[in-house]
């Protein structure tokens, strides 16, 4: 695991978490630097690390005192705002509820955004198929990658989020359906999307 000093691929920012296996393939763990996910009204990926060690899973981040350091004072801060609490051995856990909080409140915070801006409304995608979407513009959430989708035709102003994988072929511009079914690369915007699902990273 390496915390970049450069921005050395595609989807990373200068400070971004990746971890190089032996081959020498790259995988992001985490586009945002630390300082930017500590006091993050939302569900980051020091959260998810959190969460792991909660249920006793395999942790992604090791062998940095840093992400150590950064992993207690994040604890510390939900414990002090009552989103968890530690066990007797020190372990957080989050109350039930308090990941969803998080995740819904970032998207809230980014859709308040977008209004004040003058850039569209962000609604959730209730439109079927044949309504047509068109991708105005990539965003990292800490919930991770999301495509900001806006209305090819019809009433303007309307948008919507969608989970954009790193190994997705859109692109800025293209033409997309909330229940797109394609080949040759092409990704499924699925329908009635929850924006308190885990995006990814």
């Amino acid at each position: 695991m390496v915390n970049t000093k450069a921005v050395i691929a595609k989807h990373l920012q200068q400070g971004s978490w990746v971890e190089i296996d032996e081959a020498g393939t790259l995988s992001r763990l985490s586009y945002h630097l630390l300082d930017q996910q500590l006091g993050a009204t939302a569900f980051t990926a020091l959260d998810r690390e959190l969460d792991r060690i909660s249920n006793g899973e395999d942790r992604v981040f090791t062998g940095d005192k840093r992400i150590d350091q950064a992993l207690a004072s994040r604890a510390s801060d939900h414990v002090q705002a009552g989103l968890g609490s530690l066990d007797e051995d020190g372990v957080f856990a989050f109350h039930n509820g308090a990941k969803n909080a998080l995740q819904q409140a970032e998207v809230s915070a980014f859709g308040q955004d977008m209004r004040d801006t003058g850039r569209g409304c962000v609604t959730a995608p209730e439109h079927t198929v044949r309504d047509g979407w068109s991708i105005g513009q990539f965003e990292e959430l800490h919930s991770g990658r999301v495509a900001v989708l806006e209305r090819a035709r019809g009433p303007q102003g309307a948008l919507t989020l969608a989970p954009a994988p790193l190994e997705s072929a859109l692109n800025v511009g293209d033409t997309v359906s909330l229940g797109g079914v394609g080949r040759g690369g092409v990704v499924q915007l699925v329908q009635d999307l929850d924006f308190g699902l885990d995006l990814g990273r």
